[in-house]
């Protein structure tokens, strides 16, 4: 894989696709600020670090997410931007941790990251999704790659059929007055490909959405 392509995961399960990167998920905060651990632990990868229990970090807790980020740190941040992101990009930052990668919409609190694009609905032209990517992250990007699954309701039934949307990079499946456009392993290596030759840096994905073809 030319670049980097890495797989959150639980302590149950196992990373089949050769070239990745597995990274363990539920790092965080816990209620006193001290830095959470999953059942099953693993380092020398980026840490993947969540926001589920905002509370500000102790001094301690830095030195150790300082200490497991020697090859980066990945913020997985579900909730609204607040004071607790903001306090905590702030830290990474001057901890000088590299690579960070965060979601796009905390982008404006470290504008030297790399913004992770999400990407839930069908794009006409992937290249053109990349390149405006591009455009807006000169310094580069990551993406987050969630498979597509999209269903919409046609004026009227058509024949079955199904075929791969070139530009679109995808597949499609028609099923009566149904259209379904979806991913599947081979239509996600193909749009990662793409990205790389429009500034991605990498991406992320959780294995147990992954397409099992």
């Amino acid at each position: 894989m030319p670049i980097p392509l890495y797989f959150a995961v639980n302590c149950k399960e196992n990373v089949t696709l050769s070239d990745t990167k597995a990274l363990p998920f539920s790092c965080g905060m816990t209620k006193n600020g001290e830095l959470r651990f999953p059942q099953s632990f693993w380092s020398e990868t980026p840490l993947l670090l969540d926001d589920a229990i905002p509370v500000p970090p102790t001094a301690r807790c830095l030195q150790k997410i300082k200490e497991l980020s020697s090859k980066g740190c990945i913020l997985d941040f579900e909730r609204q931007p607040s004071g607790f992101h903001f306090v905590l990009i702030q830290k990474l930052r001057e901890m000088k941790i590299s690579p960070l990668w965060l979601p796009e919409r905390f982008f404006s609190y470290a504008p030297n990251a790399t913004a992770i694009v999400t990407h839930n609905l069908p794009h006409n032209s992937w290249k053109q999704f990349c390149l405006s990517q591009q455009r807006r992250f000169p310094k580069g990007w990551a993406l987050e790659m969630q498979p597509l699954k999209c269903t919409k309701k046609l004026p009227q039934a058509q024949k079955p059929r199904e075929y791969f949307l070139q530009e679109a990079l995808c597949q499609c499946c028609v099923q009566g007055d149904r259209i379904t456009y979806y991913d599947t392993r081979q239509t996600l290596l193909k749009k990662l490909h793409v990205a790389e030759e429009y500034g991605c840096q990498g991406a992320i994905a959780l294995w147990s959405e992954w397409p099992e073809k």
